[in-house]
Parts: structure tokens; C-alpha cells; sequence
């Protein structure tokens, strides 16, 4: 991968609302299909909210124009935000009940480069905390993208900066934190990340 391509999205990063699932965002874990340790969380929002509507456009905008100059006409270019009707597991089943209608990421960041996490009152949380982050949880994150060439898949990947964990939210299972549930990880490892402004993130969007 050229250094232009590495450098194509530095310096941008964009912060959307939502809902938490599976966070595991104080210790890195090997995933399933991952040798390399890494944060991660699953994060979605429904469909028609219109809170990440103006991201999302600059977002896809900025993934298709790498994909132009860098791997055009790429017919199976990957795009890393899914959406309930279109999303096919490996099976060729849906994902979960709870996902439909809405659309959502797995933004991850290597073992090296721990995402910031804060409360809604600007406050760091630490894995004394790890009760809080229930599957459901209302919260903000704080993302980047980067381009990768893996084993024959080509696309774009997001970079975990930063999680807000945000008061309410409806729990999904009643479940917590879960060491157990394998996360399907990237196996690009992010060389380089930047340090999350919580000050930044917090007044990128309105709460």
C-alpha cells in the first residue's frame, strides 16, 4: 500500500450516536477470524435517525473516492457500514432480530492504540466501569477510516478513537460485557493513531 493511500483519510474523523453492543473496549481480544489482539465494538443506529445523517454522507463520500482513484472498477470493494436488509452472514442469513432497521459498524483498533472512553460528564473510564457498558447502551463514538489490502479483500476498515458511554438505551438480552462472544476482527493492524480529544469529540455533535 502506497504512503498516499495511507495518508488519504488522515486527519479526519467523524462522531456518531448510537447504541453499544459486545464492547470490548478496555482489553484487546483475539477475534475469530483475527490472529492479532485488538478493541472493538458493534455499533448501530436506526435506519432513518437523522443525528448521522450529514457523517454518513461525508463518510461514504470519502470511501468512494479512494475507491475511484485507488481501485476503480473493483467490483467487490468493501464497504464497512451494513444495513439489516442488505447484510448477509456467510450462511446467507440476516443478521439478528435486534438489528433490523437499523444499520451499523465494527470499528476496532489494534492492541497498541487503546480507544479513549469517557462518561457523558467528560470523565475517563476503566475497566472498574466494565459493568456500565451493557449490550444497548446509548453512547457516542469517535471514528476514522483507513484502506487495506488483506488476503485478496480490498476495501476500507473504521478506527475505533474513542466511545462515550451516554446515559439510556435499551438493553438487548440483558447481557453485559461479554469476554466470551468472538468479535470478527480486521487483520489490518493501524500503525499509526491518533490520540482522541475528548473535547473534540464531545462538541462534534449536538447531545
Amino acid at each position: 500500500m502506497s504512503k498516499k493511500q495511507k495518508d488519504f483519510f488522515r486527519g479526519k474523523d467523524w462522531t456518531l450516536k448510537g447504541r453499544i453492543l459486545f464492547p470490548k473496549v478496555f482489553k484487546a481480544e483475539v477475534g475469530e477470524y483475527s490472529n492479532k489482539a485488538r478493541f472493538s465494538v458493534q455499533f448501530f443506529w436506526e435506519r432513518g435517525d437523522e443525528k448521522n445523517k450529514e457523517a454518513l454522507k461525508e463518510m461514504l463520500t470519502m470511501m468512494k473516492a479512494y475507491q475511484e482513484e485507488f481501485h476503480p472498477g473493483h467490483k467487490n470493494f468493501i464497504i464497512p457500514i451494513k444495513d439489516y436488509d442488505t447484510y448477509r452472514k456467510k450462511d446467507g442469513n440476516q443478521a439478528a432480530d435486534y438489528l433490523e432497521g437499523c444499520r451499523w459498524i465494527n470499528p476496532t483498533s489494534g492492541e497498541d492504540f487503546p480507544p479513549a472512553v469517557f462518561d457523558h460528564q467528560k470523565k475517563r473510564m476503566s475497566e472498574n466501569d466494565a459493568s456500565q457498558f451493557t449490550n444497548g447502551r446509548n453512547a457516542l463514538v469517535n471514528v476514522s477510516l483507513f484502506g487495506y489490502e488483506v488476503k485478496g479483500n480490498t476495501g476500507c476498515a473504521i478506527n475505533l478513537r474513542a466511545l462515550i458511554l451516554m446515559p439510556g438505551g435499551d438493553p438487548i438480552g440483558g447481557a453485559t460485557v461479554n469476554p466470551d462472544v468472538l468479535f470478527k476482527g480486521l487483520e489490518e493492524e493501524i500503525k499509526e493513531a491518533e490520540s482522541a480529544n475528548v473535547d473534540v469529540v464531545m462538541d462534534s455533535i449536538q447531545i
